[in-house]
């Protein structure tokens, strides 16, 4: 679902700022700012999109790290925090990207040769829970199995929903199933042998490496 900026009226969802006041159009976040004069009667939205632009497009992988890992058994859906991006567009046409969140990443494998994936600190999301975002992922364990994060290998394959309550937006990916590699949960991308998966089969965790 978007949201529709009309003359007068600002958004402001965490760090992504929009105003459209006396024919000028100012879109900010903490990477970048741009003001573009406006005429005619241009319409001007702002919709919830996968987390994968911002400052620059490096990768399709999302990984949400557990603060405090979670100890599982059975079968449950669990919902955990999740960032997204802005994509601002007049009459269909992008303008540009923004985003409410910290950007930063983190690299599976060897730092030279492994994944760059969009790292982003997670907690777990109570059923009927209000929440900025959040991924839904179904899994079953007949042990009890630690988790400490949840990894996307495509973030673009995952169902996105929207709403706009009081002028901001809740955004739902999922339900999408999820398997466990080393203690991450894993949705995983196009075809089973994939090379996220080949990595994290060798790799004992993953490790912070870089970040804007």
């Amino acid at each position: 679902m978007s949201l529709v900026i009309s003359e007068g009226q600002e958004l402001r969802v965490g760090d992504a700022f929009i105003s459209f006041s006396n024919g000028e159009l100012l879109m900010r976040d903490r990477y970048h700012e741009e003001r573009l004069k406006v005429r005619g009667h241009p319409r001007i939205v702002a919709e919830p999109i996968p987390p994968l632009y911002i400052p620059k497009r490096l990768t399709d992988c999302l990984v949400l790290a557990l603060k405090d890992p979670l100890l599982m058994k059975g079968e449950d859906v669990i919902r955990l925090a999740a960032p997204y991006e802005l994509r601002v567009v007049a009459d269909n046409v992008l303008i540009t990207r923004l985003s409410p969140f910290k950007v930063k990443y983190t690299v599976i494998g060897h730092p030279a040769e492994g994944e760059v994936c969009r790292w982003y600190p997670t907690e777990l999301v109570e059923s009927g829970g209000e929440a900025y975002s959040y991924v839904e992922v179904v899994s079953s364990f007949k042990e009890s199995t630690r988790i400490s994060g949840l990894i996307v290998e495509d973030a673009n394959m995952l169902p996105m929903r929207s709403e706009v309550k009081g002028g901001l937006f809740s955004v739902v990916y999922g339900p999408a199933s999820a398997s466990l590699m080393n203690d991450y949960l894993i949705v995983e991308g196009k075809g089973a042998l994939s090379r996220l998966r080949i990595l994290l089969k060798v790799v004992p965790g993953l490790e912070f490496v870089r970040g804007p």
